[in-house]
């Protein structure tokens, strides 16, 4: 003990240490715990190993419109008319499924068998009002989202108006041969979208499930040798792909 100036005596100091196994073991507790972890990791792994994203190869770029590289025009109608049979199918899970989906609506792309000017692809605005037109397609070129048509701006004008764009972009004439739609983006029922591949200047409509979110797909063009003899119009400026 040691002994104040005032001659008081503090007791010793003592010093609290944690008490150690010394042989390096692990508690009963962590080694629970450590079993306990273990185990939930396999059956997580195992449930991930039949998930279709992680056993199945997956897309890169998500779903896409149009036809593939490598896939011959009458391959691709002809898979564009598989599609529509699926979304016939699906149209009628969900209006009888449960919970019943009153109005399922659909992704698509319209293709023409040529060539069409403004008037001509506005037809599909008028025979299919319900339908929404969301993008032109014009050569090679996806335009960016259109408007809706209003009483100072028709179909016919905003689709009139995408030609002079692309024509601006790809520093072409107005008057160029390879100016001219190919197709349309829409979204719509399933019975206006059958309807419209009943139009005589459709070659194709394919259709995407619709759980199908715009922006997360792709579009393919269609650029046949039907549509001109020259090489298809470009411009990278205004496509949004």
């Amino acid at each position: 003990m040691t002994q104040t100036p005032s001659g008081s005596k503090n007791p010793p100091r003592r010093e609290t240490r944690a008490k150690s196994t010394g042989d390096g073991s692990i508690s009963p507790v962590m080694a629970l715990i450590s079993g306990f972890c273990v185990v939930v990791l396999v059956i997580v792994l195992a449930v991930a190993s039949t998930s279709d994203r992680v056993s199945k190869p997956q897309n890169l770029n998500g779903d896409a419109l149009g036809p593939d590289p490598w896939e011959a025009t009458e391959q691709y109608v002809e898979r564009a008319d598989e599609s529509l049979a699926n979304m016939k199918k699906e149209d009628y899970r969900l209006k009888t499924g449960q919970p019943v989906v009153e109005d399922p609506k659909f992704w698509a792309m319209v293709t023409f068998d040529r060539l069409l000017d403004a008037q001509e692809a506005a037809q599909v605005y008028e025979k299919e009002p319900s339908l929404r037109v969301s993008t032109a397609i014009i050569g090679g070129v996806s335009t960016r989202y259109l408007p809706q048509p209003s009483k100072t701006a028709s179909e016919e004008k905003l689709l009139q108006d995408q030609l002079e764009l692309a024509a601006a972009y790809a520093d072409v004439a107005i008057d160029d041969e390879r100016l001219g739609f190919n197709g349309l983006l829409v979204y719509g029922d399933a019975e206006s979208l059958m309807d419209v591949k009943k139009m005589p200047d459709v070659k194709a409509v394919e259709a995407l499930p619709s759980d199908a979110a715009r922006g997360r797909f792709g579009i393919r063009p269609v650029l046949s040798s039907g549509f001109t003899d020259k090489d298809p119009l470009f411009a990278p400026g205004l496509s949004q792909n």
